[in-house]
Formats: C-alpha cells, structure tokens, sequence
C-alpha cells in the first residue's frame, strides 16, 4: 500500500519543497540507474531544527524512522514510511525540525516488467530503467480519503511526468479521484513518473499499446 505523506501546519511548505524535488528530477545529470546515492542517517537529538547535508549526488529512498512528531523533515515521509527514488545533489540539506532519524539508502529502482504493473510507494520512477515505455491505463486499489485535507478537500492521487532535463512547463500531470478511478497516461524512455497522495493505496498501470 502508498503511504501517505503528512498533511497539516507544514503542508504548504511540503509542496514548495516537492516542486524543488521535481525541478531536481528534471535537473539530474547521471541516469538513475547509474548513481544509486550513498547510505546517510540523519539524526537530531534535540528539539530544535538541525540542517544535514547530503554527502553525495544521487537517486534515494527516504524512509523516516522515528520522531517525536509525525513529520521530522519538511518534504520527507512520515515516521515509519518510505519514498523512493528522490534524487538529491551533494551539498543539500534537509532540515530535521525535530528530534528524530531519517535514513537515505541507494535507490533500489526495482524493475517492472509485463502488461499490469502494481506500485506500492509513492515517490518518482524512472521511464525504461524501471518502468517500460508505453500507454497505460491507471487506475488504483484501495479507497481515496479526505482525511488530513482542508476543508473543501478531497482524497486524490497526482501523476506527474516529464523527461529528464525538462522545463516545469513540460511537465504532463494527471489525477484520479474518488470519481475518477481510470485514465490513460503515455510515458516515454526517460520520462520521470512522480507519484503523490494523501491516502493509502496502491497504483495499478495496464499496458493498453
């Protein structure tokens, strides 16, 4: 199942954080599967902000550990979840607001293979070194929540993609609902598929060409 990413004070400035993550993806020189980053714990033990540096360029799943709130990073997971396949550039810093443990581990960037592929992470996915090229129908498993949301809100999951390299202005993105539960999306080799929600669920893609 997706897991959710932490909704509340922080929200606007985790999306200003998760439009600078896109801008990297877009950015990133060495291809993914080349540059699979170097494990890093970053920890703080007190109760104020503590800014860690990421040691090397590379591609990450980021998994907080624990903390003394739900949301230890802007921009990162929630305690006890996992995003995959964020890229990050050596000398960026993540800012651990309080005390807690965040792990980045060399993106595993597990292939997918076949007409139905299942996703279970959010995070970013890489177009013919993970995902293979072509049309797809998407859809998801599981039920869409408001939980967490503004008023006035409801549950979504966003598909973003681009190539890598690509303007913000490029960028295709897409989005089921609690209404909308099917649509095509056409990915191409080196195109990003960035994937994000309040909700826990998993995304299903059949191949359609």
């Amino acid at each position: 199942m997706f897991k959710k990413f932490g909704i509340g004070l922080l929200g606007v400035t985790i999306v200003a954080v998760g439009l600078i993550w896109y801008q990297k993806q877009a950015n990133a020189v060495p291809l993914p599967e080349k540059n699979g980053g170097t494990a890093q714990v970053l920890i703080n033990k007190t109760d104020q902000p503590k800014a860690i540096k990421i040691k090397q360029t590379g591609y990450y799943d980021i998994e907080t550990v624990s903390g003394t709130e739900d949301i230890v990073a802007i921009g990162a997971p929630r305690v006890g979840q996992t995003v995959v396949g964020e890229y990050f550039e050596k000398g960026d810093t993540l800012t651990l607001e309080v005390a807690g443990e965040i792990r980045l581990a060399p993106a595993k960037l597990a292939i997918f293979s076949g007409d139905k592929i299942k996703l279970d992470n959010y995070g970013t996915y890489y177009v013919g070194s993970q995902i293979p090229a072509g049309t797809y129908q998407v859809t998801y498993e599981g039920e869409l929540t408001d939980a967490g949301l503004k008023d006035g809100e409801t549950g979504s999951i966003s598909f973003n993609v681009r190539q890598l390299g690509a303007a913000d202005d490029q960028m295709n993105s897409i989005m089921l609902t609690q209404k909308i539960r099917k649509k095509e999306l056409t990915v191409k080799k080196n195109d990003t598929l960035t994937l994000k929600s309040n909700s826990d669920i998993s995304v299903l893609l059949s191949r359609v060409k």
